[in-house]
């Protein structure tokens, strides 16, 4: 009964601190380092890989932490 509380606490703050860490990367030194890395590329295609991979890990974090929660909320971890 209480190691089922402690997970289901556990599973609650995880998935509040992925929704956190999607919402809250830091859009300024993903700038910077973008800039800085298309002075080694100015027609390369790795700053436009760089801005597509920055969106989808910010779209997978925030992704998985709603789907932890609905799957907490909806029971299906019992």
């Amino acid at each position: 009964m209480i190691i089922d509380f402690i997970l289901d606490l556990y599973i609650f703050v995880m998935s509040i601190l992925f929704i956190w860490l999607g919402i809250k990367i830091d859009k300024e030194s993903y700038k910077e380092n973008r800039m800085f890395l298309s002075l080694f590329s100015f027609m390369g295609l790795f700053p436009f890989i760089l801005t597509i991979s920055y969106y989808l890990f910010r779209i997978f974090m925030i992704g998985l932490g709603v789907i932890l929660l609905y799957v907490l909320f909806t029971g299906g971890f019992e």
